[in-house]
């Protein structure tokens, strides 16, 4: 349910706001001519985000030979999370980890290459239960939509970005990340230091942020390196994250 309204409301704003401008500037072929465009930018974010991102990205699958584990931890463990296919893929690019889901059961992972050589086999099996957690817990159809307008529309890049703030706002997208971390704890069965303590190593490499967010932003399971008045990417501060599974912050 929680998906669906997303879906409705999202689009019936965006449609409207498109059929007005449509119509203020061309009439009735205004009217047609933004009806087109709303399905294309439908069928963009709903079909083509994961390609475009994965192409800017220029990820690579990981797959067969599997010397750090993460692999089989990700297939230990995604049906605790109601999830049956999860494809993880590696890239060069600075970036935390993301996660993309396409359907209920379906779900993409993108690490940056450095990170698991810097993980011990427990920490891994802690960033397996982290990425499947939000998989499970977060709502991915707002973030497609979002990362589509922010991508294509940069000479908008401030408009975007407060529409985008006035969307996860809306629809509490910080408060599904933080479902998703209390998720990851009751599961790792460590104690609240220790997952605290990995979450917060997990942003503190530097290959694991960066300073100039792109769009593919929006499906970070980590949060930015600074703080913003702007939260379009819908991410919780580091500290609040740390809080909620600690009581406190490091």
């Amino acid at each position: 349910m929680r998906t669906l309204t997303q879906v409705w409301v999202f689009l019936v704003g965006l449609t409207f706001l498109f059929l007005v401008l449509g119509f203020q500037l061309l009439g009735r072929a205004g009217l047609f001519f933004m009806f087109i465009v709303g399905l294309a930018f439908l069928y963009a974010a709903l079909q083509r985000s994961l390609s475009l991102f994965k192409g800017r990205l220029r990820t690579e699958e990981y797959c067969g030979n599997d010397p750090t584990g993460f692999i089989g931890e990700i297939e230990a463990n995604k049906v605790k999370f109601g999830l049956k296919k999860i494809r993880v893929f590696l890239t060069h690019s600075r970036t935390p980890p993301l996660v993309w889901q396409n359907t209920d059961v379906d779900g993409h992972i993108i690490i940056n290459d450095n990170l698991l050589s810097n993980l011990n086999k427990n920490e891994i099996r802690l960033l397996a239960l982290l990425t499947l957690s939000q998989l499970e817990n977060r709502s991915f159809v707002l973030s497609h939509l979002l990362s589509i307008l922010k991508a294509h529309v940069p000479v908008l890049s401030q408009l975007s970005s407060l529409f985008s703030t006035a969307a996860n706002s809306l629809f509490k997208t910080q408060n599904e990340i933080l479902t998703a971390d209390l998720k990851f704890k009751a599961l790792s069965e460590a104690s609240e230091y220790e997952v605290g303590y990995f979450l917060n190593k997990l942003h503190q490499f530097s290959f694991n942020r960066t300073y100039k967010p792109d769009a593919y932003y929006f499906f970070s399971v980590l949060s930015l390196p600074y703080k913003s008045h702007l939260n379009e990417y819908g991410l919780p501060e580091l500290d609040s994250r740390l809080k909620k599974m600690m009581g406190f912050a490091l």
